[in-house]
């Protein structure tokens, strides 16, 4: 015997007259139900699903408190720089993580990302880093003179 397939889910269309909040709670509850469906998981399967889930799942697994599973979804192919930026802002990301997005090339190019890196303080920030502004030509007088400050005064 068969199983009835399926029909194809028709697509609800939220009326005019619906709120914006209406449909952001609806969205809220979408994302807690796969939230509390993601935290029954095993790590081995958060793993796997952080490298091929799309954007809702990594929304939901990029607030883990495991670096593991938020660097698992750093190398997700699909992740997007908004993301990465949202990732660099939060307060609550590890130095680990912040490191990991420092070191790629790709993202740091993008100014909203470096800003957010720049302006996180969990950022770590090495004297040699400093140094190297301080020298840096390319960068703004009022950066480099700041730099030095700060190797001055860290020196003490």
């Amino acid at each position: 015997m068969k199983c009835p397939v399926p029909s194809a889910k028709k697509e609800v269309v939220p009326e005019r007259t619906a709120s914006a909040k209406e449909h952001e709670s609806s969205s809220e509850r979408k994302i807690k139900r796969m939230l509390e469906a993601i935290q029954e998981l095993k790590m081995c399967q958060k793993l796997e699903l952080a490298l091929k889930g799309g954007h809702e799942v990594r929304a939901v697994l990029l607030r883990d408190t495991n670096p593991q599973i938020i660097g698992a979804v750093l190398n997700n192919p699909k992740i997007t720089d908004s993301e990465i930026e949202l990732l660099a802002k939060q307060k609550t990301t590890s130095t680990e993580i912040i490191r990991e997005i420092a070191r790629k090339k790709e993202w740091t190019k993008n100014y909203q990302i470096a800003y957010a890196l720049v302006s996180n303080s969990k950022t770590p920030v090495g004297i040699k880093d400093l140094a190297t502004l301080e020298k840096d030509k390319n960068v703004p007088a009022a950066v480099r003179s700041n730099a030095k400050k700060l190797i001055e005064t860290r020196k003490c």
